[in-house]
């Protein structure tokens, strides 16, 4: 099983609208509750639930918000093609990737697009195994282990948005979900 819920956070707290999103479809969705204290986290910061088997991760970025629910580790992440135009150069770009990756770089007709899809794609491995963005190397390795798990990404406007599962479920378009608060 393997859901993600996006939304507008408008002109809101786009870190708070995902908590609220999470909160409302695991109630409404899975029928369950949980508090503050329900919230447990790793060493890198990614959040659990204590006690339930239910797998979540959330992401934001500008209004665009999402929640991945699965019954296996997840991971999302979320990235602007804005993000790549402006905040990235081009020697920064082969710190991240990898020497395949610049060659796939190099062919693209859409270079801004494939980077900020490969952004995403890794940070939703780094995000889904918890271990955070540790340095430049994890981002590079990001896909050394690529058969244990399936990444799956796409448009939603400007917007990337790239799911991990540790099983190696694919998220079909049926699972994806807009969400309205």
């Amino acid at each position: 099983m393997l859901k993600v819920y996006y939304g507008d956070s408008g002109e809101g707290s786009d870190h708070e609208f995902s908590w609220n999103m999470l909160r409302k479809v695991l109630k409404e969705d899975f029928n369950i509750s949980f508090s503050d204290d329900d919230i447990i986290f790793n060493e890198h910061g990614k959040p659990f639930l204590k006690g339930n088997l239910v797998y979540f991760n959330i992401s934001h970025y500008g209004n665009l918000c999402a929640v991945a629910i699965s019954d296996n580790e997840v991971g999302i992440d979320t990235e602007h093609r804005d993000m790549m135009k402006n905040g990235f150069n081009e020697k920064e770009y082969r710190t991240w990737l990898s020497d395949k990756e610049q060659k796939e770089l190099l062919k693209s007709d859409d270079p801004v697009g494939f980077l900020a899809i490969k952004w995403a794609e890794k940070r939703s491995i780094l995000k889904m195994i918890g271990s955070g963005l540790l340095n430049v190397q994890s981002l590079k390795n990001a896909f050394r282990r690529k058969r244990r798990y399936n990444v799956t990404s796409f448009w939603i406007g400007n917007y990337c948005l790239s799911v991990t599962n540790r099983k190696g479920e694919e998220l079909k378009m049926r699972n994806l979900v807009r969400f309205k608060g």
